[in-house]
């Protein structure tokens, strides 16, 4: 998460501005001074830092903290730059603001504080040799200060705050099991709808994933259902498994952290195995959806999940 540049910052630096009831019209003499003092240059310039501030945004060692922050996508997945300049410019989108609000709040701000007398000194002052000059070193201060600011309390760290509690809240009615078991969705036995090659079938797997990882494994598996050559009743009993399995492992093992492809097989060119490892903060958990080649495209022939991590060895 980037440090917000808070532009209201540029008011208070110049004006020293504390928030009371404001003129309903503003003076002319009041637009004309916001104008001198360069309110609106200041704006640009906090907008271009927070933008800049943007790009340079670390989103590989966030991504490392928080493995679900760009929807499971990694840095050596293809679809890696389009994901991450999506995040990049979703932030730089924070940065910019309704200008006209901000300049009206101004100049009834200078109406409402300082007198008609007052503002025609200050615009000729800023008209001098001297309010030049400190016009620029204001503006450069302003810049300055934007480049060093930082918050009390790292973001991250109070990211990870957040997730405790959150873990705890969910914790405490996980334990108290009140709540009732998931409500598998009845499904037809209808024919399979194939995907159309090998590596949408893959990315279908890697969606399942993200929401196992995110506890939410029925609605996971529910995007096998079009794809499942065992549907209907089967099919019901196989994710209430899973779903059983699934909080299972986080009872046991703790919460889930990310996960992660481990192979990706074929034989000939008709049969294909995705195995996937979630991790835990204590343990995994092997998912693994096979994938056979018909008339119809890729469907899913099964699929098996285990927390014995021995059978990756052949043991």
């Amino acid at each position: 998460m980037i440090h917000r540049r808070v532009l209201w910052f540029c008011v208070i630096l110049q004006l020293g501005i504390t928030g009371h009831a404001l003129a309903d019209q503003p003076a002319e003499s009041a637009w004309q001074l916001a104008d001198a003092m360069a309110f609106a240059q200041s704006l640009t310039d906090s907008e271009r830092v927070c933008r800049d501030n943007a790009a340079a945004e670390d989103v590989e060692a966030k991504v490392a903290d928080h493995p679900m922050m760009l929807g499971g996508f990694k840095a050596t997945d293809p679809e890696w730059p389009e994901a991450r300049r999506a995040y990049v410019e979703m932030l730089q989108a924070g940065c910019e603001y309704a200008r006209l609000p901000m300049m009206e709040t101004v100049a009834s701000t200078l109406t409402d504080a300082l007198s008609e007398a007052d503002r025609r000194a200050l615009l000729e002052f800023y008209g001098s040799e001297l309010g030049r000059r400190f016009l620029g070193a204001s503006l450069a201060a302003n810049k300055a200060a934007m480049l060093v600011m930082e918050p009390l309390v790292d973001s991250d760290a109070a990211y990870a705050e957040y997730e405790r509690k959150l873990a705890a809240l969910v914790d405490r009615r996980t334990n108290g099991d009140k709540t009732p078991p998931p409500q598998v969705v009845k499904l037809e036995a209808v024919d399979p709808v194939g995907v159309e090659s090998a590596d949408e079938a893959v990315r279908v797997s890697g969606r399942v994933m993200q929401e196992i990882v995110a506890g939410r494994t029925q609605q996971g598996l529910m995007l096998l259902a079009p794809h499942m050559q065992v549907a209907g009743a089967e099919f019901e009993k196989a994710i209430e498994g899973a779903v059983q399995a699934g909080t299972a492992y986080e009872k046991s093992f703790g919460k889930s952290l990310d996960y992660e492809l481990l192979s990706n097989d074929s034989v000939g060119g008709s049969v294909i195995r995705s195995v996937f490892l979630q991790r835990l903060e204590r343990h995994g958990a092997l998912w693994m959806f096979v994938w056979y080649k018909g008339d119809s495209g890729w469907i899913v022939s099964r699929f098996k999940f285990s927390d014995d991590l021995s059978a990756l060895f052949g043991a």
